[in-house]
């Protein structure tokens, strides 16, 4: 009922703000308000042979606290939860409700927050506030933006927002490896329109103080922009890191987080986005995981005991390629492939996995503010110890619109 009646608050904010809004948006002291609502349809089956026939359902761990519990493989996994053999499933979800607010103090000082609502028993696990910062603008070379609270991490090529990216579904180095959201500080400067450089520091990589260390993790990334404005080219290189140890398992396990202040946790991603053409683009991501000795995992059977002497590192390595073709303003349709290793199995299924999907989409823009996508998605996962191959494949549709 509080999610409820907070997001009527928040509705009838939006509805009144209209005449509150400042007519100059720009103008210190303006409210500019934006948003979307974004809603999913779709199939997906699950082989009788997923997660090695039940023995190990593949579910997110330690890379977003938000959506831990949530997340399972295959098209639908961030809506349906883990993979359960034999099972299919049609449903509509309510992917998120955002609504979003940015209000300038002065001509140097702004606040913002994206607030997500979602219903669980919809299939969301959007019910958070997505970010919430200040920032000031510090009057050095051409400008320093300095930022603080809750943002989005800058690191890989595809958004948070689901209606942002080409494809309708995430790909699993975003689901399981890579970090969302993080809380702390950070600071953006743009040595020039081509070069930009972000670099912050966070209580941790996977936005959760219930087991903080006392040394905060940091992060960077240093991005090159080139090309006509609405079709810009990126190219970023990015680097994270912190005393972390192994998360705990944030869901089938207890876990005592030890900061050795020595063994870190390693997150390397290179990131791009390139318009060959007007109407041809080629996009892609490759990402490095480590998490080190440092924290145990304890409780449930088969975990792996990251910390313990004699035990292996958790490590992961994974990348994915798109290929995106507008045959005009209206259409447009694309192609992606991605590949996960998780070496011992810490960020998906606990044990040795490989991951390979692959996703033909197209996308059909039906006003200004208004988007459709459809989607066909074909997971294949391989195990250790003998465990047959598993696999699943879905059919959805995306209807996103932004106010």
């Amino acid at each position: 009922m509080k999610k409820i009646g907070l997001l009527a608050v928040a509705a009838a904010v939006a509805l009144t703000a209209g005449s509150l809004q400042a007519k100059d948006k720009s103008s210190a002291g303006g409210l500019e308000l934006s948003g979307n609502v974004d809603v999913v349809m779709g199939w997906q089956h699950d082989s009788a042979n997923i997660g090695g026939g039940g023995a190990f359902g593949m579910i997110n761990t330690v890379n977003d606290a938000d959506t831990s519990g949530g997340v399972g493989g295959g098209q639908l996994g961030d809506f349906r939860g883990a993979d359960t053999p034999k099972r299919d499933t049609f449903n509509f979800y309510l992917d998120q409700v955002e609504l979003d607010l940015n209000k300038t103090f002065g001509e140097n000082i702004r606040a913002r927050a994206d607030l997500d609502f979602g219903r669980a028993a919809s299939g969301s696990y959007h019910s958070v506030i997505e970010q919430a910062y200040v920032t000031a603008n510090i009057p050095l070379g051409n400008g320093v933006e300095f930022l603080v609270g809750r943002f989005n991490t800058p690191i890989g090529t595809e958004s948070v927002d689901r209606n942002d990216n080409t494809a309708l579904s995430y790909s699993n180095i975003f689901n399981f490896i890579r970090p969302h959201n993080t809380t702390g500080a950070k600071i953006y400067y743009a040595f020039n329109d081509n070069i930009d450089w972000h670099l912050y520091v966070v209580n941790n990589l996977f936005d959760t103080i219930a087991m903080d260390t006392t040394i905060p993790s940091f992060g960077t990334r240093i991005g090159f922009t080139w090309g006509e404005k609405g079709k810009e080219s990126t190219f970023g290189l990015s680097y994270a890191a912190g005393p972390e140890g192994a998360a705990a398992h944030l869901v089938t396990g207890a876990a005592v987080p030890v900061s050795l202040k020595k063994h870190f946790t390693h997150i390397a991603d290179l990131d791009f986005s390139v318009h060959v053409t007007d109407a041809f683009l080629i996009a892609g991501e490759a990402i490095y995981r480590q998490d080190n000795l440092g924290g145990a995992y304890l409780g449930a059977a088969g975990l792996p005991l990251i910390g313990v002497p004699g035990n292996p590192n958790a490590k992961a390595f994974g990348g994915n390629l798109l290929l995106g073709y507008s045959f005009n303003e209206t259409w447009n349709a694309y192609l992606r492939y991605d590949f996960l290793n998780d070496r011992q199995g810490l960020y998906t299924t606990n044990v040795h996995s490989t991951y390979h999907d692959f996703a033909l989409g197209a996308g059909y823009q039906i006003t200004d503010g208004a988007k459709m996508k459809l989607e066909y998605r074909l997971d294949l996962q391989r195990y250790t110890g003998g465990a047959p191959k598993g696999y699943n494949n879905g059919f959805a549709a995306e209807f996103a619109y932004n106010f």
